[in-house]
């Protein structure tokens, strides 16, 4: 019954319409860490639970954030605490799917058939939402508006973020295909039924991907799979055969616009350089680097001529993310730990079984050299928890640490305590952050009195509706600019950052008013001066 709940939490994770400002992942990820926990829970029936030394290194970078923080590198607490809670429930996840992989033959197949079932569920319920959306159905609460000519996203409002779901479904028919639980005819129907998704979305990463899975099977050609090599190249000529042609059934059926093949490949290519316009600033990262989820701090701090592409939260690329964090020595450090720790588990695989399981990682893994898909829990947990499946499953010597059940059950009742402080923060903060919206448009005062939330741990949440509200005025203290320009130098978003800019004129900091407007005219294309915004704020001042 518990996987059962577990895998509803799942499916919620990946279907639910719920996107809502200030974070619009969070009833997702709330749900995939309920349904990590309640798996977690699982093992408490197990003699003995085991715990793998290479665990250290989870722990060891769970902790870089909150250090980072009381060194000063990270402004908020609430983002240090954050970073640290996902990677403890990465290590979480891991030290399950390396128990769950020491279960009997029957329970541990069950249990990794019943995830990719999940899988494939949320995949064929994904693309039916798509298939909504792409032909313009009437929407209702249980599907996410597609805004004019976008591309279907299903419920997870990132086409993408899709995609990659719809390539782990494909896997999925793979695994049950190889495991003899489907038939070629099933198996055929599924996967024409998802590649359409996948070609619906018109995500770039699944070219990418589709390349790797040749590349990764040529090279397990020796493991004996009931998926023969032809037949894969097969199916992937039915995927570039869909995607030539989806473009005329749209145009026939007079409906969503679709760019062809070509044009997609073409968009895009200013990523190379938002990549060269960071690397550019990565020799002048601190020992320490520039902090967990700083990026746009060290942008601003070496503001240069390479600032002409806004790259706002993460770099679009993993390897070059944990670089920007930490610093070229530890950074370099714990991406060569990565790698040689994928290459292991590569080299390892040598069943039908491990190499599918290991598609899926790489389906995730391909992404995040393009996007971010590791910040969001109902990616990164899946695959922890694949990890920890396939490094037992393949290391049967591995040594690990054998821990009595108590000190297991505290870690779960502190996991699942933390996450109820995130719910009771969350709550606060999404109920002010929409009277802030109601403030913003004038339908309603601000109470000056109870200008910030009271909260525990998102605090970065907390100080950001704190900055919104601030009234423009002179008589700033030297605490709260500098509060502000934490926030700022955090969300150097248009509003914010123009609004800092005019708070730092009225109180006389017109060197750091110059800094931030140079940073804002490069990033948003604009010709400002101080004294554009200092003939505004008079013009706002006699018409009030």
């Amino acid at each position: 019954m518990i996987y059962f709940f577990s895998a509803f939490f799942c499916l919620l994770a990946w279907l639910s319409p719920n996107h809502y400002q200030p974070w619009l992942s969070v009833y997702q990820d709330s749900s995939m860490f309920v349904a990590a926990l309640l798996l977690a829970s699982s093992l408490l029936n197990q003699k003995s639970i085991h715990v793998p030394y290479i665990l250290t290194f989870f722990i060891f970078l769970s902790f870089i954030p909150l250090i980072q923080y009381y060194l000063g590198i990270v402004y908020f607490f609430g983002e240090a605490i954050t970073f640290f809670f996902y990677l403890l429930a990465l290590a979480t996840v891991f030290i399950v799917g390396f128990n769950i992989a020491q279960l009997e033959r029957s329970n541990k197949d069950n249990i990794i058939a019943g995830f990719f079932i999940t899988i494939l569920i949320a995949s064929m319920i994904s693309v039916w939402i798509q298939l909504r959306q792409w032909l313009l159905f009437d929407g209702n609460i249980w599907i996410v508006d597609m805004p004019p000519n976008g591309r279907p996203f299903a419920n997870m409002a990132q086409p993408n973020q899709l995609s990659t779901l719809l390539i782990m479904g494909v896997l999925s028919v793979l695994y049950l295909f190889e495991k003899h639980k489907i038939n070629n005819i099933s198996a055929s129907l599924a996967t024409i039924f998802i590649l359409f998704g996948v070609v619906l979305t018109q995500s770039r990463t699944a070219w990418v991907f589709a390349i790797c899975i040749l590349i990764w099977w040529l090279i397990k050609i020796r493991v004996h799979t009931r998926l023969r090599m032809r037949y894969l190249i097969t199916w992937v000529g039915v995927f570039v055969t869909l995607w030539f042609c989806l473009p005329y059934f749209s145009e026939l059926l007079g409906i969503t616009s679709i760019r062809s093949l070509s044009d997609r490949a073409t968009a895009g290519l200013e990523r190379w350089s938002m990549w060269h316009q960071l690397i550019m600033i990565l020799p002048n990262a601190p020992l320490q680097g520039y902090g967990w989820g700083q990026l746009n701090v060290a942008q601003i701090l070496n503001q240069s001529d390479y600032d002409q592409y806004p790259v706002f939260g993460y770099s679009h690329n993993l390897f070059l993310d944990i670089l920007i964090w930490n610093g070229l020595l530890f950074g370099g450090a714990i991406s060569l730990f990565i790698l040689f720790f994928l290459l292991k588990m590569a080299l390892s695989a040598k069943d039908n079984e491990s190499i599918v399981i290991l598609a899926v990682v790489g389906a995730i893994l391909v992404h995040s050299m393009f996007e971010y898909p590791f910040a969001y829990a109902y990616f990164l947990l899946p695959m922890g928890f694949f990890l920890g499946f396939l490094y037992a499953q393949q290391n049967r010597d591995i040594r690990s640490l054998s821990i009595q059940k108590k000190w297991y059950v505290l870690h779960l009742v502190y996991c699942a305590s933390l996450m109820a402080v995130f719910a009771y923060d969350y709550k606060r903060i999404e109920h002010e952050h929409e009277l802030m919206r109601y403030e913003n448009v004038k339908l309603r005062n601000i109470d000056l009195k109870n200008i910030e939330p009271d909260v525990i741990l998102l605090t970065q949440l907390r100080d950001y509706i704190w900055f919104v509200r601030q009234p423009l005025l002179a008589d700033k203290s030297e605490q709260e600019l500098d509060r502000m320009r934490k926030i700022v130098y955090r969300f150097p978003e248009r509003p914010m950052l123009y609004r800092y800019i005019q708070t730092l004129y009225l109180n006389g900091q017109t060197e750091e008013a110059n800094k931030v407007l140079n940073f804002f005219n490069t990033l948003y294309k604009e010709k400002l001066t101080l004294l554009l915004i200092q003939q505004r704020l008079e013009y706002e001042k006699s018409n009030k």
